[in-house]
């Protein structure tokens, strides 16, 4: 028997106060979900390539959007959150080639990566730039 996957909610601990990044999270988890109903279903091979294209064009708006915040704060340390951003395209790109080779555990893999890039993504935003994103203040 093979082992369900419990969707994902949205919970207090993700929320940074700051609307359009917690909104981003929110269609995060919603991808996320997508992936464990397919993993669930047995439905990955028909709904894993829908799945992609919807978590790279997420990233791509939620990684632009998040950038042109940060920009307003130098101390936001924004070269490293670029790095992490395309850190993940890669990632993403990695487990769609892996995909396209038929490779078994593609979706519980990526599941995990995806699942432990929402928790440190938030756990690790820099808390100074939060304070500044909250209150508008340099």
């Amino acid at each position: 028997m093979k082992k369900k996957f419990q969707k994902y909610m949205w919970e207090n601990g993700f929320e940074l106060k700051i609307q359009v990044l917690d909104d981003q999270h929110k269609k995060f988890i919603a991808i996320l979900n997508l992936l464990v109903d397919a993993i669930n279903q047995d439905e990955v091979n028909k709904k894993i390539p829908q799945i992609f294209f919807k978590l790279m064009n997420h990233a791509e708006d939620y990684f632009l959007q998040e950038e042109i915040l940060l920009k307003k704060y130098p101390e936001s340390n924004l070269d490293d959150i670029q790095k992490d951003h395309q850190d993940f395209i890669i990632r993403i790109a990695n487990f769609q080639n892996q995909f396209s080779k038929k490779e078994e555990s593609i979706a519980s893999d990526l599941l995990e990566f995806l699942d432990s890039w929402l928790k440190n993504r938030i756990n690790n935003y820099n808390k100074q730039t939060i304070f500044y994103l909250q209150t508008g203040t340099k």
